[in-house]
């Protein structure tokens, strides 16, 4: 598939998630060795293969799901956007989940494509600062 913004890319990857679609997931990702994937308490994927098997096995074992993205901030240039927010996540007969959420995308000459998400479960109250060292 070709998209010709960031913002195409992720409504057709929250369309793909909500639907069970697995061959519009496998279309807007990246083919490369360097996308990443990381579900939430899982370890990170990498390489356009894993992701996708990744995908495939989570979206063919559910009966759909609920999902609602929610931006929050927005790094972009010319060939690459990084949208930071939370995905409000109900999976079909099953509790709702909030989790914060980063989303890569890239453009080549192609147009622009997925090539990170990562997802972790998002805590309702900010971290007290600590001291790093």
């Amino acid at each position: 598939m070709n998209f010709t913004s960031a913002e195409a890319v992720e409504a057709a990857f929250y369309r793909a998630f909500s639907h069970g679609d697995v061959s519009m997931m496998a279309g807007l990702w990246l083919d490369s060795p360097g996308v990443s994937c990381i579900h939430p308490g899982r370890s990170g994927l990498h390489g356009y293969g894993p992701v996708i098997n990744s995908w495939r096995a989570i979206l063919e074992a559910s009966d759909g799901f609920e999902i609602h993205f929610r931006l929050k901030s927005e790094f972009v240039s010319e060939e690459l956007v990084v949208r930071v927010g939370t995905e409000h996540l109900r999976a079909a007969g099953k509790a709702n989940a909030v989790l914060s959420v980063t989303n890569v995308f890239r453009r080549t000459s192609l147009g622009w494509s997925m090539v990170l998400h990562h997802a972790g479960p998002a805590h309702d109250q900010p971290a007290q600062e600590q001291a790093l060292h």
